[in-house]
């Protein structure tokens, strides 16, 4: 492999790891907006926070994991 064909593929895996990165930005975001809704149970906004703690922790795990491929 040489040099140009290197730098491709750790483009690629680095647009592969954004991917996964906004990807599950985009859901964070979506649990954020569903709690800012007032009608919410308690019970349903206990769910969402445990959902959004998860999503954050896979999120930094998707972003240690590519940084580590690059």
């Amino acid at each position: 492999m040489d040099r140009q064909d290197a730098v491709l593929a750790t483009a690629q895996k680095t647009s592969d790891a954004l991917d996964i990165v906004l990807s599950k930005a985009a859901q964070l975001e979506s649990l954020l907006a569903l709690m800012t809704v007032d009608s919410i149970s308690a019970d349903l906004l206990g769910k969402h926070q445990q959902n959004i703690c998860w999503l954050g922790r896979c999120l930094a795990a998707e972003i240690a994991e590519a940084a580590a491929r690059l």
